[in-house]
């Protein structure tokens, strides 16, 4: 009687597993390719915009070229890998901001 308002008891099958994506076919498949020539092209653009929107357009660049590396840093960065992405977002600066000038006809930004 519970097989007739249950159904069966045998498990349901396991779901197959996923086939691995294929390779693109051609270069501008490439997500990062893609995201690189857009942020590219924002970047270009942002040199012949006036006003904030050059600003704009500049860090709309930033975002999409980030977006490529960054996530896999950051997930890298939390189980103890330290890789070129990590790298590629540390700034270092050449001389320290409390470093006097040596000369006196610089100028201090």
């Amino acid at each position: 009687m519970a097989d007739a308002c249950c159904g069966t008891d045998t498990p349901a099958p396991a779901p197959a597993a996923a086939e691995p994506a294929a390779p693109p076919a051609a270069i501008w498949q490439v997500r990062e390719l893609q995201a690189a020539a857009v942020s590219g092209v924002l970047l270009l653009v942002s040199l012949f915009l006036p006003g904030p929107w050059d600003t704009a357009a500049g860090l709309a660049a930033l975002l999409v070229g980030a977006a490529t590396f960054v996530p896999g840093t950051l997930r890298g960065l939390l189980k103890g890998r330290l890789g070129v992405g990590l790298l590629a977002r540390v700034r270092v600066p050449v001389r320290p901001a409390a470093e006097p000038s040596r000369g006196g006809n610089e100028i201090r930004t």
